[in-house]
């Protein structure tokens, strides 16, 4: 149930980042509406932009694009090296870590990073007021399907090490197999020291 739970979450939050996102492409300011005037000969020129919507969107993008990676981050650990629980040994548990974890937790962190720098980006340039500066076509959108695809590598990374963890055998886990005669005979009568080496 912990696990539907979290991935619920983190396609909730991947969802409404990207919403966000392409809701604040929808509404940028284009550079056609923005008003350019003049206030005197030796003054830079003045820009007003039109009161939009982008830049809430943007800002409730990156929010919610924060939350899912910090989501992330805490249950798959940094990369994919999910922390040691305390009923685990201190030796390594596992000495070949699944790769596919690590890389989509790498991968989702780098998609995160850069959807971030888009998004705050896109806000400051909507609103700027000097030099006149616009959003170019495809900076929310672009930064709308990142916020997906680090959603998607997270719950992949996600996923991954659970599995790992619910299927793991005693040995991956640090355990030790014993070798040995069997404390209690089998059902069918044959006595332990008569079965084959």
């Amino acid at each position: 149930m912990k696990i539907i739970v979290i991935c619920l979450v983190m396609v909730l939050l991947g969802l409404l980042a990207a919403g966000a996102s392409f809701g604040a492409e929808a509404t940028r300011a284009k550079a056609d509406v923005i008003w350019v005037y003049q206030p005197g000969l030796f003054l830079p020129p003045t820009c007003v932009y039109p009161s939009t919507a982008a830049s809430p969107l943007g800002l409730t993008a990156a929010g919610a694009l924060l939350v899912l990676q910090l989501i992330i981050l805490i249950n798959t650990g940094c990369l994919g090296c999910k922390r040691r629980s305390p009923t685990q040994p201190n030796s390594n548990s596992n000495p070949n870590p699944n790769i596919t974890a690590r890389l989509c937790s790498g991968i989702a962190s780098l998609t995160f990073a850069i959807a971030l720098v888009m998004l705050l980006t896109g806000v400051a340039l909507n609103d700027g007021k000097k030099n006149c500066y616009v959003v170019k076509p495809g900076v929310f959108a672009g930064a709308g399907v990142l916020c997906l695809a680090t959603a998607a590598l997270g719950i992949v990374s996600f996923i991954t090490l659970e599995s790992e963890k619910k299927g793991a055998t005693p040995l991956t886990q640090g355990g030790i197999i014993e070798v040995g005669q069997p404390q209690f005979p089998p059902a069918n009568g044959v006595k332990p020291s008569s079965l084959p080496a």
